[in-house]
């Protein structure tokens, strides 16, 4: 069977915030939050998303969510929208707020601010573009608010539900006013997961330049060993995420670090792994169905 093993590229984004490096393996490693196991497919439109719209994930300007088997979300981070729409040279401001029922009359109401016995129904947001007419959004309460699975009203909408409304507004009224900006981005409010979730996550730590090129340097290893054995009698998978794991589950079989994995070694000695690999003095083999990494003296 022959599998062909390519490289990896590593993207360079240049953000608001300054240039960043992205890869699927980086992605994995690093952005994915949740229980769940992401499809390439979803890691590529977030790498994607990131590019087309230049944001930067290590700043929560946008999260890749994935719990279980259900579909990936990719939410874009609150202060996002406000904060590229107060930066457009024809943004002329906004207002926005709440729509309430009160004494059977409706009423809109700017901010969030109402009276206990009045009854919540929607949120409203108008944004105003230099040389074009307002735009106007309207939302309703009951076509956003969040359930659990056994009925009861998330947490976040059930504490602050006029703030949440408002929010979903607003985010909608800025895409429509400015549609290359925001294309494809929504806001968690708008998205399936409890916002106390999203919420509770810590911003992620900017990985230094040394790991992020750790991190490529170690897929390129991993890559450049299999590559030295173009069939085999199992299954390699060719994503990147597959590569890594068989490659760190390699055991070596000969030299001072017999016995150990490759991706223990790597970790401990880089300067073996680079003159076993270039000397091309080490091949893949099978024993007993495991992966071991043998010296060919052929």
């Amino acid at each position: 069977m022959s599998n062909i093993v390519k490289k990896e590229s590593v993207t360079e984004i240049v953000t608001d915030t300054g240039t960043i490096k992205l890869s699927p393996a980086i992605i994995k490693e690093y952005l994915v939050r949740g229980n769940g196991d992401v499809s390439n497919q979803e890691v590529m439109m977030f790498l994607s998303l990131c590019k087309f719209q230049k944001l930067n994930p290590f700043l929560n300007e946008c999260y890749l969510i994935k719990f279980g088997r259900s579909p990936a979300s990719i939410v874009v981070g609150k202060e996002t929208f406000t904060k590229r729409a107060f930066n457009h040279p024809k943004f002329k401001g906004l207002t926005a707020g709440i729509i309430i029922e009160r004494d059977g009359e409706l009423m809109d109401l700017e901010g969030t601010f109402k009276k206990p016995s009045d009854i919540l129904l929607g949120g409203w947001a108008i944004v105003h573009v230099e040389g074009r007419t307002p735009f106007k959004n309207t939302v309703s309460m009951e076509e956003y608010v969040k359930y659990k699975s056994d009925g009861a009203v998330q947490s976040t909408w059930k504490s602050m539900p006029a703030t949440m409304i408002r929010k979903v507004a607003l985010v909608q009224a800025l895409r429509e006013a400015f549609p290359e900006y925001f294309q494809a981005m929504y806001s968690q409010e708008e998205m399936p997961e409890d916002n106390a979730i999203i919420d509770s996550f810590d911003k992620i730590e900017m990985p230094e330049e040394s790991k992020v090129e750790d991190l490529k340097e170690y897929v390129d290893e991993a890559a450049e060993i299999l590559e030295a054995k173009e069939e085999t009698e199992t299954d390699i998978v060719t994503d990147k995420s597959e590569l890594i794991k068989h490659a760190s589950n390699i055991e070596i079989t000969f030299g001072q670090h017999a016995g150990k994995l490759l991706g223990e070694v790597f970790e401990t000695d880089k300067k073996w792994v680079e003159t076993m690999r270039t000397s091309k003095s080490a091949d893949i083999e099978i024993k007993n169905g495991i992966l071991v990494l043998e010296e060919n003296f052929k």
